[in-house]
């Protein structure tokens, strides 16, 4: 099996994304553990884009490591990483217009910038956010992981009943993988 491909390195940098995400941050891991694997997850997704830069999933891959690079060292508001992050969330949804992941990381990425305060600078919008992700979970209902992004998005909007809702429904739906379960049980700690 060739190791050198769009989609083994694509997968390789969810899994090293996932590994943080669901493994070390829940943990308690050391920060510098964390970006180690997530500047892995950015390595490979960038190789997986060098090989086919039409790969939405390779970019989706890249917007979600740098994200969490960002997100850990404090610098989603410069350095040009929000902007960034933009642009590869547009460049996927002109390949593909109702890719759940895009849309709902591009919703996240407005409402992140605006509870920063800084969405006037990068274009991050509120009313942009809800829109986003009801598109998403049109184009992915079974997906777990939306409808508890869309919990925490409804929470920081003010919407708590809606934001319970949302994590019920999460927690309705079959978990067909360990990430599945993952979120179930970041959806029933949001519950408490």
């Amino acid at each position: 099996m060739a190791h050198d491909t769009p989609a083994m390195q694509t997968l390789a940098a969810r899994a090293a994304v996932d590994q943080v995400a669901y493994v070390l941050a829940p943990a308690g891991a050391p920060l510098e553990e964390q970006l180690a694997w997530l500047r892995r997850g950015v390595s490979a997704a960038e190789r997986a884009v060098a090989l086919d830069p039409r790969s939405a999933a390779a970019l989706v891959q890249l917007a979600r490591a740098k994200g969490e690079v960002a997100r850990r060292s404090g610098v989603l508001q410069n350095l040009n990483v929000a902007g960034e992050l933009k642009e590869l969330f547009d460049r996927v949804l002109a390949l593909e217009p109702d890719n759940a992941d895009a849309l709902v990381g591009l919703a996240m990425w407005h409402l992140e910038l605006v509870e920063n305060g800084v969405g006037w600078l990068y274009g991050g919008r509120r009313d942009q956010v809800l829109p986003l992700l009801e598109r998403g979970l049109a184009a992915a209902p079974q997906q777990v992981n939306l409808h508890v992004e869309h919990a925490a998005a409804l929470r920081a909007l003010g919407q708590e009943e809606r934001a319970r809702e949302a994590l019920r429904r999460a927690l309705a739906l079959p978990a067909t993988s360990a990430v599945d379960r993952a979120e179930q049980r970041r959806a029933e700690a949001l519950l408490r």
